[in-house]
């Protein structure tokens, strides 16, 4: 540790007698870090000083959840088909007893989710429009 502190000391001489902390770009450099370390601290001083009760944190939890939706989260499957005569054969073949998750497999366009039966996973309501909506922006 010594040793390392000395290294820099003597770095640091040599490297104001070549005067590279007047540079503009070194300036600029340490004016940046000078701000990130203020703050850093700053932010430290205020989380400490303004810890949140239980109760509070129960209320933002609580209203957040209320925001996704109320904590509903749904599990969602789907075959992907091309028209509506494949929709309508496949509705009556389920309602028939034919197992969603097979049909899937064997006529589902989707690459993702018609290997594995359809599962699209769980999500909330504005995941799901979340999703479409990043989904139509790509295509």
């Amino acid at each position: 540790m010594r040793q390392e502190l000395v290294n820099r000391e003597i770095l640091m001489q040599e490297a104001m007698r070549r005067g590279i902390a007047a540079r503009p770009d070194v300036k600029a450099q340490i004016a940046v870090a000078q701000q990130t370390v203020v703050l850093r601290a700053l932010i430290e001083d205020f989380v400490k000083n303004n810890v949140p009760t239980d109760a509070e944190i129960k209320a933002r939890y609580d209203d957040m959840v209320k925001q996704v939706g109320g904590g509903k989260k749904y599990h969602l499957h789907h075959i992907l088909v091309d028209n509506e005569a494949q929709v309508k054969d496949l509705i009556a073949k389920i309602k028939a007893g034919a197992s969603f998750e097979d049909l899937a497999k064997q006529y589902s366009k989707d690459p993702g989710s018609g290997k594995n039966g359809s599962d699209l996973a769980w999500s909330s309501p504005q995941g799901v429009l979340c999703r479409s909506l990043a989904q139509r922006l790509r295509s």
